[in-house]
């Protein structure tokens, strides 16, 4: 998983091992690492940093990728191994921040396998994943909270969250009246920018 996590951090372009296996304290060590330069960009004080949740998040994007990479392994089998990970919702601010250090590239691994067939028996579980972690899934389809979930009255998750919104032009996402209020904070006197963003229909 080391190998993996390096690569997914420094181009977001990996090699998918079909066995998992190595040094898990290393693991934690890269993802504190990966986490103090990531907080320096965060708007504001970033939550604290759950690093046995962050290291759920990367087992479960590891087994998600090795779907896509080995299709031997039914949904079934993936399934199984995401229970066993034990990647529970959680209303804590700190473990959506930490969660997403790793799970904001779930929606490559979306597109990916979408590319594949729009009826992978995969793509349920990666929703299901979605929808539990609405600030690492923008952009992807049929996940979007109806209403802005209690995490997010965190200011600075809100305005990641807008960002990401702002930058997909999730158009789902910003019928929600939270979060249409906070993209239109985020975008400011720019008007200019919502045409950049496809956003020239949005008020």
């Amino acid at each position: 998983m080391l190998d993996f996590l390096k690569q997914l951090f420094e181009d977001g372009e990996v090699t998918v091992p079909r066995d998992v296996s190595g040094d898990m304290e290393s693991v934690r060590r890269l993802l504190i690492f990966t986490e103090r330069i990531w907080r320096e960009d965060w708007p504001g004080t970033a939550p604290g940093f759950d690093v046995d949740a962050a290291a759920k998040a990367a087992a479960v994007l590891l087994t998600l990728c090795q779907a896509t990479a080995y299709r031997e392994l039914d949904e079934y089998v993936v399934s199984e191994h995401l229970e066993r990970i034990g990647l529970t919702t959680s209303d804590s601010v700190s473990t959506h921040y930490s969660v997403d250090l790793v799970l904001r590239f779930l929606p490559q691994v979306f597109q990916r396998l979408s590319r594949t067939s729009a009826d992978d028996p995969i793509l349920p579980l990666v929703l299901q994943l979605a929808k539990a972690w609405p600030l690492s899934s923008v952009g992807m389809p049929d996940c979007a909270p109806e209403a802005l979930p209690e995490v997010f009255r965190d200011s600075g998750l809100l305005r990641v969250y807008a960002d990401r919104v702002i930058r997909v032009a999730d158009q789902q996402r910003m019928s929600v009246p939270e979060v249409a209020a906070a993209v239109q904070a985020a975008l400011g006197p720019y008007e200019n920018l919502r045409s950049k963003c496809g956003l020239e229909h949005f008020t």
